[in-house]
């Protein structure tokens, strides 16, 4: 990591122990490397990034970080509930840094389940909040189908209407107005503005800068099939030569 930036930049990786869809998810490899390792490479690669924590409840999690060379804030257990909201943990964890006398400027957002981020893209992240020109800012995808495309259906009443009024769901894709959706690769926001939402519970807040990057990209790793699309995209991009362990974040 080259620090570009006066400011303190920091990189909360959040990672519990319970999942239903992947057991132990954060700890399964992929091409060799577990997915907790994937945020903390591209972390490191980042122009800004000064400090990097992994969020967890769990001891082999924690294990491992401490093992890749990152430190751990432990957090509660009522913060690792299948219910619970990643949100409470950021906020713990800004707090806990904040009383040991790190207060950063911007807080980024990686999870381990998307593990075919960019670095270039993690860094103008980085840049909109802080530039001062956006409050958070997020990648986003255009998505496959346009909401214009989308229909209401009620198999009993033998009705279908387009799912939004006044739609034109039979024009070409092309005529059809493009939409974007959110795709988890990664935030960063300032932590001023999540200070002053206490009741918030997204860290999309303010002004929002949306980073677009390549639907292939967006993989979220959620079910055992997600491992096998993930493999694929990032045999991808892998380097001619390179060995699988050694896959870097997507440049």
């Amino acid at each position: 990591m080259t620090l570009h930036s006066p400011l303190p930049v920091l990189a909360i990786i959040p990672a519990r122990g319970g999942s239903k869809g992947i057991i132990r998810k954060n700890l399964r490899e992929l091409l060799g490397k577990p997915l907790l390792q994937y945020p903390i490479d591209t972390a490191r690669q980042s122009r800004y990034i000064d400090r990097i924590v992994v969020s967890t409840d769990d001891a082999e999690i924690g294990a491992l970080a401490e093992q890749l060379g990152v430190e751990v804030v432990w957090r509660p257990a009522e913060m690792a509930t299948d219910s619970a909201l990643v949100i409470d943990a950021i906020r713990y964890t800004i707090a806990y840094l904040r009383e040991r006398g790190y207060d950063p400027a911007v807080v980024t957002l990686l999870e381990a389940t998307s593990p075919a981020r960019r670095v270039a893209d993690l860094d103008r992240a980085i840049e909109a909040v802080l530039s001062g020109q956006a409050d958070t800012a997020a990648s986003f995808h255009e998505t496959e189908v346009s909401p214009n495309r989308l229909w209401k259906v009620d198999e009993a009443a033998a009705a279908a209407v387009p799912y939004l009024e006044g739609a034109q769901p039979f024009l070409p894709r092309q005529q059809q107005p493009k939409a974007y959706q959110l795709n988890g690769q990664l935030y960063a926001f300032s932590p001023a503005v999540l200070a002053a939402n206490p009741q918030a519970i997204t860290i999309i807040l303010g002004r929002v800068c949306p980073i677009v990057t390549p639907r292939e990209l967006a993989v979220d790793i959620d079910e055992e099939f997600d491992l096998l699309v993930a493999e694929q995209v990032l045999r991808r991009h892998l380097p001619a030569g390179a060995a699988a362990a050694d896959v870097p974040p997507t440049p």
